[in-house]
């Protein structure tokens, strides 16, 4: 046996842990980066008052643009800079997280944004630690606040790439079901199909390892009892700490055994068609599980076990119960069943297929070719 493990360098889950942020927070100038939500719903009033607490300077700075491009992180990076910023909050969904840490690398790091993502630039390592950086997570999906990637999309080149280093990690991650009760449903929906994606992509990679595998069918547990019930009762607090917890430990999954075939074709579909990426997750997750039944079916069984919340004495069933549960779950919460709707056309499928073959499918349980790729997108374009 044989693995690695890392994850932020602290994590404080409390219902109510906003009201302690002043012990935690580092840096004499913080740059608070948040999406407009955060502002809508007075949670940036509270963190100000933390950061003033703890005697540091705030500087606000509103992520509008939803998914992190290029263009958007230089532009965050000039900010820091002009306002000498030694410190960044981060308070919002996985995307501005992401953002946040890409912003707090390229404070202390030279050059361009694009020469630091996989496969684009000069492919530079992130080689100065960033400044300190606190996440806050107000969704339950990506897990960002326990990765050490940072998701960025180039327009120019038409994908979705990572920068990656263990130095991308948060110094603290804070998770605070509280501020997630005032979740829309839809987004609820798209977030949650994507930390349960994570979950079991990350039970099912080839580059797993003890520690993820019991992280991660704890997470598919809780998240198949309380996903749900947030979408339908996003005022549930119980059912908003079980989805939390499962993002959470999705979060730390992945971080340390990597994906597979839906994080190989979401980027994609984000990047050529402009879909969310939890919406596409979800929309993926069941009909990658068939995919892969063949290669993983003990697997299978037993994250079925974990979503049913009981034992089944045949393998077979026991694995159908998993990707029975997941289809059933989609028409419960509004995700669509696959792409018919999305009007993909010939010249954009040719796009995604090529642009999912990217390192999460790598970790796939099942090779994947371009043309068994194309296979999968046309069955979920085409109408029968």
């Amino acid at each position: 046996m044989e693995f690695e493990f890392s994850t932020s360098g602290k994590i404080i889950f409390k219902s109510g842990g906003l009201s302690e942020l002043h012990r935690h927070l580092t840096g004499e100038k913080v740059m608070v980066i948040f999406s407009p939500s955060v502002e809508r719903n007075g949670i940036l009033r509270r963190a100000a008052g933390q950061v003033e607490r703890s005697g540091a300077a705030f500087f606000a700075y509103c992520w509008a643009s939803g998914e992190p491009e290029v263009e958007d992180v230089e532009a965050g990076r000039r900010f820091a800079l002009e306002n000498g910023c030694d410190a960044v909050l981060a308070i919002g969904g996985g995307s501005v997280i992401d953002a946040a840490k890409a912003v707090a690398a390229m404070i202390t790091n030279e050059g361009d944004v694009i020469d630091y993502i996989e496969g684009m630039g000069r492919e530079l390592p992130v080689s100065r630690p960033p400044v300190p950086l606190v996440a806050i997570p107000t969704t339950a999906g990506t897990g960002s606040e326990a990765t050490k990637n940072s998701v960025i999309i180039s327009r120019v080149h038409c994908v979705k790439k990572s920068i990656r280093s263990d130095m991308l990690l948060p110094k603290l991650a804070l998770v605070d079901p509280e501020l997630e009760l005032s979740l829309p449903p839809q987004q609820t929906a798209a977030s949650g199909m994507d930390a349960l994606c994570q979950l079991i992509e990350s039970y099912t990679t080839k580059n797993r390892n003890p520690v993820t595998d019991a992280l991660a069918l704890c997470g598919i547990e809780h998240a198949g009892r309380c996903l749900e019930t947030a979408v339908k009762d996003g005022g549930n607090l119980k059912a908003r700490e079980g989805m939390a917890f499962a993002a959470l430990l999705s979060g730390i999954c992945l971080a340390n055994s990597g994906l597979a075939l839906v994080h190989g074709m979401a980027p994609a579909l984000g990047a050529v068609k402009g879909i969310g990426h939890g919406l596409a997750c979800g929309i993926l997750l069941d009909h990658s599980m068939r995919v892969n039944m063949p290669a993983v079916r003990e697997r299978y069984a037993r994250i079925g076990e974990a979503l049913a919340g009981r034992r089944y004495k045949n393998i077979s069933e026991a694995a159908e119960t998993a990707v029975d549960f997941v289809s059933r779950l989609k028409d419960a919460i509004g995700v669509p069943a696959d792409f018919k709707g999305f009007n993909i056309t010939k010249d954009e499928l040719e796009l995604l297929v090529k642009g999912s073959m990217a390192s999460g499918t790598r970790g796939n349980p099942l090779p994947m070719t371009e043309e068994s790729m194309r296979e999968l997108y046309l069955k979920l374009i085409q109408e029968n």
